[in-house]
């Protein structure tokens, strides 16, 4: 609202990465990010991820990969050429129960709060599915994009 007149409406995500004006825009500025967004806001999408041989780069610094089946599910996972076991993630689940040689797979319904959680215990990107698909991942550069504000522009970087 700006004098007492609604300038925009709808979900809180939409409207912090989406904002109709340059108040709006300043006024989500300061809202905290991870209260807000999800996943699928911020995640990169499985077809902007490097391709080697028929494994997806999710960290190239760690020389994490996931394959996947032909039907696009997590097939398997290493870093360093260790096996990682993959792990489902649901919300509401217990953090302390995960180990750091666990890539977890979530929905990109995940909270940005969880998945930094995630990112932080596991030092592995978040693997993001959907109806067992694999659609995208979560890293830092997309923590950081959020946090600076950057979210709603991070293609034009």
């Amino acid at each position: 609202m700006e004098s007492a007149e609604i300038i925009q409406h709808g979900k809180p995500e939409d409207i912090v990465l989406n904002p109709s004006n340059a108040y709006v825009q300043d006024f989500v500025a300061h809202t905290n990010p991870l209260n807000v967004l999800r996943g699928r806001a911020l995640m990169t999408d499985i077809s902007d991820l490097e391709r080697r041989d028929d494994a997806l780069v999710l960290d190239r610094h760690t020389d994490t990969l996931v394959t996947l089946n032909a039907d696009g599910t997590p097939a398997s996972a290493s870093r360093n050429g260790q096996s990682l076991s993959l792990q489902q993630w649901t919300e509401g689940q217990d953090l302390d129960l995960i180990q750091p040689d666990q890539l977890m797979v979530a929905t990109p319904d995940i909270s940005m709060r969880d998945a930094i959680e995630i990112r932080h215990r596991t030092s592995l990107p978040v693997l993001l599915c959907e109806d067992d698909k694999c659609t995208g991942m979560l890293e830092d550069d997309d923590f950081y994009h959020a946090l600076l504000g950057k979210h709603f522009n991070k293609e034009t970087e």
